[in-house]
């Protein structure tokens, strides 16, 4: 599905979160919507015969008052056809069914809910201002109108723990989103969360414990249909984070990591690893990091490696073959 993001940074939100600053995330301070629907216009276009939805992002949509929500629409209706929808960001407790199905009539087919977790102590620590009855509520309540549901989650928040992340991965998977964003929480400049860490109050996650976690919900999610189409908050400025578990490439190591760990699980050392020719990076890391972990975890000084043509990128086989690669 294509996407063309449109950013309405905090607009309609109640209150700011302890954790957000969108200008920063989104980049976007006042859109200039002349350039916008140039650009816009553009890549309907372009994409005139694929199916596409143009996004409201960065803001709480249906908290907009009802003004301000017409006018955005009005802003996109002319673009809308049989290929070309919208979709929008708001809070669980921004949903009803008469916006449900007020946003249906309007061309909305995809709603994301910023959840960011069901535990109701994590969400009166973040100051979400609703409870996790009210989260999955609203979850389902998009689903029941024929919509389709993505939820975006920040493990690593406030009173977050081992335990939180099990019931916030259960929870997800009871509402069965169609699409998941995972943004391990970090620390931007400016926001009350800064003030929280500096004062003792608030330790983020590690880059390992992200990557360990993360990669635990993605392999969770995938198993049962829910695809997980953003991993890491990538948008803010380095130099902005004072904290937590950001790099640039967080989401190909969650993905590395997930790979490894189920190598691990499977693989047994007298046969052979047969990996795709695409992974054949992945599988080293960064100085051979991840093959060394393998040799390590089974005690072993080479690894005998096939490259395969065709298995699929992040697919792997254990085989009795003659022929291989010494690692």
């Amino acid at each position: 599905m294509l996407i063309f993001p449109l950013f309405i940074p905090h607009r309609g939100c109640p209150q700011t979160c302890i954790y957000c600053d969108q200008y920063q995330i989104s980049g976007v301070v006042n859109p200039d919507w002349d350039f916008l629907l140039l650009q816009l216009k553009r890549f309907c276009h372009l994409h005139f015969q694929e199916e596409k939805e143009i996004a409201l992002y960065g803001g709480s949509f249906t908290c907009l008052p009802l003004l301000q929500q017409a006018e955005l629409y009005d802003k996109i209706l002319p673009f809308l056809d049989d290929n070309t929808h919208l979709r929008y960001s708001t809070r669980p407790d921004g949903i009803s069914p008469a916006i449900l199905r007020e946003s249906f009539f309007r061309g909305v087919r995809t709603i994301e809910l910023g959840v960011q977790d069901f535990n109701d102590h994590v969400l009166e620590m973040t100051h979400r201002g609703y409870h996790r009855e009210q989260a999955l509520s609203a979850c389902k309540m998009v689903k029941s109108f024929g919509l389709k549901l993505s939820v975006q989650l920040m493990p690593g928040l406030p009173g977050y723990d081992s335990s939180v992340l099990s019931s916030m991965i259960e929870d997800t998977i009871s509402v069965h989103p169609d699409y998941v964003r995972i943004y391990p929480t970090i620390v931007i400049a400016g926001t009350p969360l800064e003030v929280m860490y500096h004062n003792g109050e608030y330790t983020p996650l590690t880059l390992n414990n992200a990557l360990n976690d993360t990669s635990l919900m993605i392999d969770r999610f995938e198993a049962v249909g829910i695809k997980v189409i953003k991993i890491g908050l990538t948008g803010v400025q380095e130099s902005n984070v004072i904290a937590g578990p950001f790099h640039h490439s967080f989401g190909e190591l969650v993905r590395s990591e997930s790979y490894i760990k189920k190598i691990l699980s499977r693989f047994e050392p007298q046969l052979v690893l047969s990996i795709s020719k695409m992974d054949m990076s992945l599988l080293l890391g960064h100085k051979k990091e991840y093959l060394t972990r393998i040799k390590h975890h089974f005690n072993l000084s080479s690894i005998k490696i096939k490259l395969s043509e065709s298995l699929k990128k992040g697919e792997f086989q254990c085989l009795e073959t003659d022929e291989f690669l010494i690692w």
